[in-house]
């Protein structure tokens, strides 16, 4: 990796790591309620990948996948800089939780050709029945 880009997303941390640092300090004080006690676990979860992300700056293995070791995409890393996994290897690990286990497809299903009648069952009640009062068709 670059060492300006190195730079850059070390900066990056740096500044997220702090920011949920002040976050956390806030909602550990005053816990008031479920909510802010799941948003405390979650922020700390990320807290602990932004500490493991600057250890990989460090050692020189950011920006490689943990489980595949390819690179993970700049655009990725950008979006999530404490990110450990590469797009497909996190879907994978994300749907090894779900019901089913079957992950979901980045590649969406071609778009199909709506007959009017679908078109009409997609309004609500009161307006399809007031088409088919009047004996109007659907557009």
């Amino acid at each position: 990796m670059v060492s300006r880009n190195v730079t850059c997303y070390r900066t990056r941390l740096h500044e997220l790591r702090q920011r949920l640092r002040d976050d956390v300090m806030r909602m550990a004080i005053a816990p008031d309620c479920e909510m802010t006690m799941q948003l405390w676990a979650k922020k700390e979860t990320i807290l602990r990948q932004i500490e493991d992300s600057l250890e990989r700056l460090e050692n020189g293995t950011y920006g490689r996948c943990e489980e595949c070791d390819r690179p993970i995409p700049r655009t990725r890393l950008e979006a999530v800089p404490y990110t450990n996994r590469c797009a497909r290897c996190a879907g994978r690990l994300e749907a090894s939780f779900r019901p089913g286990g079957e992950a979901r497809s980045a590649v969406r299903p071609a778009p199909t050709i709506r007959r009017q009648e679908d078109a009409a069952s997609r309004l609500p009640r009161h307006r399809m029945e007031a088409r088919r009062a009047r004996g109007e068709q659907a557009r």
